[in-house]
């Protein structure tokens, strides 16, 4: 088991930085073949789960964003709780991933939480714009409601966001 979860975080430091003003594109990279490795990893989402419970959401890893970003690709609903929970981290990275893996993963319970996070103009704007891609990708009966209130958004790249993520729900 030790070595299963050795090469699981092996796996994960391979993905790129989370910050992308430090991420520097390597030609032999590939998120498709990334995915594929870790979808080869038995019980992966426990696995993913497991890992990210022994992070202290106050004092996020080198691995906090992998795990992250990989539970709302190949995770399921199982993840939704915890991820939850990353969506208050300091550090903006993480919160803005976690708030993507929701979306992705279309935990509808968590539909009023992002909806508040989006509301929240102290947020920094790649939070909130991420908040606007998980409500489109959730599909909420209520996230076209939302999203149409932030069209117009005072912050540009808030309001690109909300139009791209009501396309997502059409």
């Amino acid at each position: 088991m030790n070595n299963l979860r050795n090469n699981i975080i092996e796996w994960l430091r391979k993905l790129p930085p989370d910050d992308p003003r430090g991420y520097q594109p390597k030609e032999d990279f590939s998120y498709e073949k990334w995915f594929q490795i870790g979808k080869s990893f038995p019980d992966i989402t426990k696995q993913l789960i497991d890992l990210l419970e022994e992070i202290d959401i106050n004092k996020p890893t080198d691995l906090t964003f992998p795990i992250v970003y990989a539970l709302g690709w190949i995770g399921d609903l199982s993840a939704a709780n915890l991820l939850s929970k990353f969506m208050q981290s300091p550090s903006e990275f993480i919160r803005y991933e976690s708030i993507a893996s929701l979306g992705r993963l279309k935990a509808l319970e968590y539909f009023d939480s992002i909806r508040k996070i989006l509301e929240d103009r102290k947020q920094t704007e790649n939070v909130r714009a991420n908040a606007c891609i998980a409500l489109g990708n959730m599909g909420h009966p209520d996230s076209k409601r939302v999203l149409q209130n932030f069209i117009n958004d005072s912050n540009p790249f808030v309001a690109k966001c909300a139009d791209v993520a009501l396309g997502l729900l059409k």
